[in-house]
């Protein structure tokens, strides 16, 4: 509806008649909606100053651009968290640990401080924690509490802790993490660190561990499960024979066994690899006619070794495949650390039984004593027949 209304006026004329004339007034109704509502509005600027001052922030102080960052190069990833991004909101990134990158850098410039305050504890914020300036070295109240990083990393990782290191643009030094390829993850692991500005958070970072490969070390498969752990077109193998009748398949504490039930069936191996499953049809009775589950025995943590009697190996070759993957979830303490199911692989093992060699059916050849008795034995034979020719 618009303020301006037109009117149309007959006026008389001289002649007797009338004449139409036009004339624009403004709409009284439409005035008054419209000063009722501006009074609305300054009465609610009053009453809630914070509204007034949040619609204002966001329509004119908004930053266009930030200076807040992840940057990844030459094997490390360095975050900045700068104090002109001034936002209600925290600035969110993403950072990656690997065997490519295995150093991380985080900068928290000025007044702000770096958070969880254990970073030189070695502790870190849950990747799914929501508040940083909630995450406290204890849980207390609402508040989430830290896990330490020697939970998500494998092998002997004491020494694996924050450092500081000088930023050469700033005087404030970085805090950093370091991570040596022996002691990554067998599987995706996450955290979450940041910085605050007056208790409020800045910056927030995810960080993702990502998995080592999997390996064999010793006749001993060592899975793991990330994305890029494993090719699924190129299998682990491992040959048994009567001299070399074991191996051992690892798990680990955040993988299950393929087949679920390894020690009564195993899975085919096919001329293209495939992943084993949890249901595969091979039985072992079928290689080892004497075959018997206590062959394989188990230890922690999810650990399969598979021993063969050094007189029970079958005539001819045989393989067998097996494997490991990923259990669906993983947590610390209540907190997710394990990355999605969907960014990992199954580790897969391909074991060939050698053959003992199939017993020959050929009758046994002469010594070469024999064969020269029976060459003369000939020499003889031929001359007694030549001299009776003659005779």
């Amino acid at each position: 509806m618009s303020d301006i209304s037109t009117v149309i006026y007959q006026t008389p004329t001289g002649a007797g008649g009338f004449r139409r004339e036009r004339f624009r007034q403004r709409n009284p109704c439409r005035m008054s909606q419209l000063h009722l509502v501006v009074m609305l509005l300054l009465a609610t600027a009053s009453a809630f100053p914070q509204f007034t001052h949040f619609s204002t922030f966001s329509l004119a102080d908004e930053p266009q651009g930030s200076n807040s960052k992840c940057t990844p190069e030459n094997g490390v990833t360095s975050c900045v968290c700068d104090t002109s991004d001034s936002s209600l909101l925290p600035k969110k990134f993403e950072a990656t640990i690997s065997a490519d990158r295995p150093k991380l850098r985080l900068l928290c410039e000025a007044q702000m401080t770096c958070t969880p305050v254990e970073l030189n504890k070695s502790m870190v914020c849950p990747a799914d924690t929501k508040d940083l300036n909630q995450c406290k070295l204890t849980s207390e109240g609402e508040g989430t509490a830290c896990i330490p990083m020697k939970n998500l990393l494998s092998g002997d990782n004491g020494k694996v802790q924050w450092t500081t290191e000088e930023a050469k643009s700033v005087s404030k030094p970085y805090i950093v993490l370091n991570v040596p390829p022996e002691n990554l993850p067998f599987s995706n692991k996450q955290f979450t660190v940041g910085c605050l500005n007056n208790s409020i958070a800045q910056c927030h970072v995810t960080v993702t561990i990502q998995a080592r490969k999997t390996v064999m070390q010793e006749r001993k498969v060592m899975c793991a499960y990330g994305k890029d752990s494993n090719n699924s077109k190129q299998h682990q193998t491992i040959t048994l024979t009567p001299s070399q009748n074991s191996f051992t398949l690892v798990c680990g504490a955040d993988g299950d066994v393929l087949p679920t039930d390894y020690n009564s069936h195993y899975c085919p191996v096919t001329e293209t690899p495939t992943d084993a499953q949890a249901s595969c049809s091979g039985n072992y009775e079928s290689i080892f006619p004497a075959y018997n589950s206590n062959w394989w025995k188990p230890s922690e943590p999810k650990s399969f070794t598979f021993e063969v009697p050094a007189d029970q190996f079958p005539e001819k070759d045989a393989t067998i495949s097996l494997g490991c993957r990923q259990k669906p979830s993983g947590d610390v303490n209540g907190h997710k650390t394990v990355s999605d199911v969907a960014e990992t692989s199954v580790c897969n093992v391909d074991v060939t039984i050698g053959g003992t060699g199939a017993a020959s059916t050929s009758p046994p050849s002469a010594a070469p004593g024999d064969a020269n008795v029976c060459f003369r034995a000939t020499a003889v034979a031929a001359a007694l027949a030549s001299l009776n020719q003659w005779l």
